[in-house]
């Protein structure tokens, strides 16, 4: 398994809409070729950003077939 990172810095009071967003996106996400797991952690000294980790069976999975 491959591991993918981001770090997603969300403007200011958009917070709560950014998590609902991503909980529709999982869905999407759930039904690609290759999908395992994704965590979703959210800064504590600054609320307005997360970091998404994304988990693959292979790096084709993620940089082709999705």
């Amino acid at each position: 398994m491959i591991m993918e990172t981001a770090y997603m810095t969300v403007h200011a009071g958009q917070e709560e809409a950014f998590l609902a967003a991503l909980e529709r996106a999982k869905q999407v996400l759930a039904q690609a070729k290759g999908f395992r797991v994704i965590h979703v952690h959210r800064g504590v000294e600054r609320p307005s950003t997360f970091l998404l980790a994304i988990g693959w069976d292979t790096v084709e999975d993620h940089t082709e077939g999705f």
